[in-house]
């Protein structure tokens, strides 16, 4: 209705929220974390491979730090 669409055309609204979905999911699990810094002008970290996690190291996004 915003858009001006009628309200059988769904499809605008599925992609816009799918487009949000996705790019707030990656925020929360913090794949985002280190680009935000860099964009906003702070020095991220230097990730530092840890053999000690093991198997482990795959199934997270916060290994490094």
């Amino acid at each position: 209705m915003l858009m001006r669409l009628p309200a059988w055309k769904p499809e605008p609204a599925a992609v816009v929220g799918a487009l949000f979905g996705a790019l707030f999911f990656l925020y929360g699990v913090g794949v985002l974390d280190d680009w935000i810094k860099w964009a906003n002008g702070e020095e991220a970290p230097e990730h530092v491979e840890d053999a000690s996690l093991g198997w482990r190291r795959y199934f997270s996004v916060f290994a490094g730090s």
